[in-house]
C-alpha cells in the first residue's frame, strides 16, 4: 500500500507573494502553485454535484482566477470552458490539455479586474480570488458578473470568511472577506441560494490554522430585481 505523502506547502516568499492583490508578484507565487503535478487534480468543493445536477449539457462556463483542476473537469464533462487566470503556467497549462484531449477549453492570461470576455454565460465562478482585492475592486467585479449570466443563469463563488487565519495577517489587511450567510444575501438580493457549502482547509503555513471559506451556488432571477422581495428570502438546502 503506498504512504500517504505530505503535501508540499508554498514557500515563505510565495506566501508572501500571495498577498499581493494583482501584478507579477502574484502571479510569480501561483506559478509556484499550479506548476506541481496534482494541481490538475484539486478540484472546488461541490464540483462534482454542480455538474451533474445542475449544469446544462454544453453550458458556457466562465471561471475567473480559473487554476487548473476545476476547467479542466468541467471541459472534459463537455461544457464550453472560458478560463481566466494570473498565472501563465496555469493558462499553459490549460491550453496544452485542452489542445491534445480536443477540449472546448480556452485558457486566458487576464487579470479580472481590467474587464471580463464578452457573455454571456450559463455559470460564472469565482472559487478564491475575493480576497486578494479590495472590497471596493471586489463590488465592482461582482456588477460586471451579474451583467454577463443569461436570465436563469448560476454563480457559484468561495469567498474567503473574515474568521480565517490568512485575515489575520497583517499583509492581508484591507483586503475582502466574507462574513458568512447574510453576506451571501447582502451580496446577492433577489437571488436564489440553491446550495451553501462550509469549507475548512489549512492554512498555507501550519496545520494548526485554517482558512474558511462560504461556497454557494446562486441562481440569477428570472428578469432583473431592483429591490429584495419581502417575505420570501433566499433557501440554502
Amino acid at each position: 500500500m503506498p504512504k500517504n505523502r505530505t503535501q508540499k506547502q508554498p514557500s515563505r516568499g510565495t506566501q508572501a507573494r500571495l498577498a499581493s492583490r494583482s501584478g507579477p508578484a502574484l502571479a510569480s507565487a501561483y506559478d509556484e502553485i499550479y506548476h506541481r503535478p496534482d494541481a490538475i487534480r484539486k478540484l472546488t468543493p461541490g464540483m462534482n454535484l454542480l455538474s451533474d445536477h445542475y449544469l446544462l449539457p454544453r453550458s458556457r462556463v466562465l471561471d475567473l482566477g480559473s487554476g487548473v483542476a476545476d476547467p479542466i473537469f468541467l471541459a472534459r464533462a463537455g461544457h464550453n470552458v472560458v478560463a481566466i487566470d494570473i498565472s501563465p503556467v496555469a493558462v499553459k497549462r490549460l491550453n496544452e490539455v485542452s489542445h491534445a484531449e480536443r477540449l472546448i477549453l480556452s485558457g486566458r492570461l487576464q487579470d479580472i479586474t481590467r474587464g471580463l470576455p464578452q457573455g454571456p454565460f450559463d455559470i460564472i465562478m469565482m472559487m478564491a480570488v475575493s480576497h486578494h482585492l479590495t472590497p471596493e475592486q471586489f463590488a465592482a467585479l461582482l456588477v460586471q458578473v451579474k451583467a454577463s449570466i443569461i436570465p436563469s443563469g448560476y454563480i457559484y463563488v468561495r469567498l474567503m470568511d473574515a474568521n480565517s487565519y490568512l485575515a489575520t495577517l497583517r499583509d492581508w489587511r484591507g483586503n475582502y472577506f466574507c462574513t458568512g450567510e447574510t453576506e451571501i444575501e447582502r451580496l446577492f438580493p433577489g437571488w436564489q441560494i440553491v446550495l451553501l457549502l462550509t469549507n475548512e482547509v489549512p492554512a498555507f503555513d501550519s496545520k494548526k490554522h485554517i482558512n474558511t471559506y462560504t461556497v454557494a451556488l446562486l441562481r440569477c432571477p428570472h428578469t432583473p430585481i431592483l429591490k429584495p422581495s419581502r417575505g420570501s428570502g433566499p433557501t440554502a438546502f
